[in-house]
């Protein structure tokens, strides 16, 4: 059952989500911005994000605000970010397009990218300060 809801879920994602990486910015003092992996899927109806949710086993669904054109409905979120929208891929990559799984591997990369060159960038401050 839980693979025919992992297919259901890379079809319903094929078609209406997107994968990316975002600027995730931290408080002041917490140090410096960074770029983490992104999942969403927006949705007028709630109940397919709910059961988008179940078969993927994590991320948070939220309610958007009110839409800025009256004559737009409003919208419900499912999104997950870093670790959690990894964790959700992995379990998606098997089922999703071609094309879909492309998308997911170059936000992956580049977030891993980003990653890296953070790693390093820290480790080179904590080699001349420990010098």
């Amino acid at each position: 059952m839980q693979s025919i809801e992992l297919a259901w879920a890379a079809g319903f994602y094929d078609g209406e989500g997107c994968t990316g990486v975002s600027t995730l910015r931290l408080r002041p003092g917490k140090g410096r911005s960074r770029m983490v992996l992104t999942m969403e899927v927006n949705q007028v109806d709630e109940r397919p994000l709910q059961r988008f949710a179940a078969a993927v086993g994590c991320g948070s669904i939220t309610r958007r605000t009110a839409p800025r054109n009256a004559r737009w409905q409003q919208q419900s979120r499912w999104r997950a970010v870093g670790g959690t929208a990894e964790l959700a891929l992995v379990r998606l990559l098997p089922y999703l397009s071609e094309p879909k799984r492309e998308q997911a591997e170059r936000a992956i990369e580049r977030a891993y990218a980003h990653y890296c060159m953070r790693t390093a960038v820290g480790a080179g401050a904590e080699a001349s300060a420990s010098a």
